[in-house]
């Protein structure tokens, strides 16, 4: 039978996905080496922090992948955790936009960056939650 055909906000999706698990896979890769390299120089407590946080990345940027290459492969579970997750990192934003400390930096700056991304994932929201993207992944040729 013939392939699917992939609208090119889905690959735009995909490819948005897909780049978000990388850069959290590089960047828990990044603070695993710094703290294997700063061990002896890190507080106790602050240790545990840190590592929590490396576990919290990798696992991040393991749904990320995952849910990127269900995307790809047409996954309606990989389609409704994309939606989960954007929700979520919606709600995120909106409250590090609330919870901010000005002194951190200028807060139009914080703003517009919020608002930049929440407009972002509230239009990938929006394009999964379509009709005829939903048909493509709850099509009986999965």
């Amino acid at each position: 039978m013939g392939e699917k055909k992939r609208p090119i906000g889905l690959i735009v999706i995909n490819i948005f996905v897909g780049l978000i698990g990388i850069i959290l896979l590089m960047l828990a890769l990044s603070a695993l080496i710094n703290l294997g390299v700063n061990l002896n120089y890190i507080p106790s407590e602050d240790v545990i922090i840190r590592i929590l946080k490396l576990v919290l990345f990798f696992l991040l940027s393991g749904v990320f992948l995952i849910t990127a290459y269900g995307l790809w492969q047409f996954n309606e579970r990989a389609r409704k955790a994309t939606i989960f997750i954007v929700a979520v990192v919606v709600i995120f934003q909106l409250l590090v936009m609330i919870k901010t400390v000005p002194a951190q930096a200028p807060i139009w700056l914080i703003l517009v960056g919020v608002l930049i991304w929440v407009a972002i994932f509230a239009v990938i929201l929006r394009y999964l939650s379509k009709n005829h993207i939903r048909a493509l992944f709850t099509s009986k040729e999965n």
